[in-house]
């Protein structure tokens, strides 16, 4: 969450440790306090399972077969290819396919009528495993632009993982009814949400349900 402080102290021993000096500070401080990524494998798989790597048709980094191509001087000998080049005469290596992930958007649904307490940590609970996943999709190498109400932290922005997360930090759950826009073109939707925020939405996309429907 985001956490004021209105008055404090700061305190050091630097350089040597020796002297305390202390600074007092009056005014406002705003502090962003990103929520616990918490790993969710049963989420991760459905996303890796609806969103995974593409084929590029161009020569990079990936597990899957381009091509062969002459071994040149300098080239890691341990890349040859040696029944191919017993075929050939020559020495060939083997060239793998680039691997493109796939750009996400994820749409934060946090509304519901009347919210129930228990909704309530259920949400807080859901928020860390979508953390978590956010982390595990930009540490792969996904652009993630994410979707709460009217705040949008595009693809491309400077340090848009951290105002993804700061974006986690701040929502709370509110009191309304859901609504789901329109999906961008050419990136896969994500929406996640208190599971009445979701029910009666009607979409394609793959949806992270928080908790249980009939909420006690």
């Amino acid at each position: 969450g985001i956490y004021r402080l209105w008055d404090f102290s700061v305190v050091t021993r630097f350089p040597f440790g020796l002297f305390e000096k202390s600074r007092h500070l009056a005014g406002g401080l705003d502090l962003v306090v990103f929520p616990r990524a918490k790993d969710d494998p049963a989420w991760q798989a459905q996303i890796y399972g609806q969103f995974g790597d593409s084929s590029s048709n161009k020569v990079g980094q990936g597990d899957e077969f381009f091509g062969l191509k002459d071994f040149r001087d300098g080239e890691d000998a341990r890349r040859i290819h040696w029944k191919a080049a017993a075929r050939r005469g020559k020495p060939v290596v083997r060239e793998t396919e680039r691997q493109v992930h796939q750009a996400l958007e994820v749409v934060l649904l946090h509304h519901v009528p009347k919210p129930l307490k228990s909704e309530g940590l259920q949400f807080e609970d859901g928020i860390e495993r979508l953390a978590g996943l956010i982390e595990q999709l930009f540490h792969t190498g996904h652009a993630v632009r994410i979707v709460c109400g009217d705040q949008i932290v595009d693809l491309g922005e400077d340090r848009s993982r951290d105002r993804v997360l700061s974006v986690l930090a701040a929502v709370t759950l509110q009191d309304g009814v859901a609504r789901l826009g329109d999906p961008s073109p050419k990136v896969g939707r994500i929406v996640a949400g208190p599971a009445r925020a979701l029910f009666g939405v009607h979409t394609t996309d793959v949806v992270l349900s928080f908790g249980d429907l009939h909420a006690g």
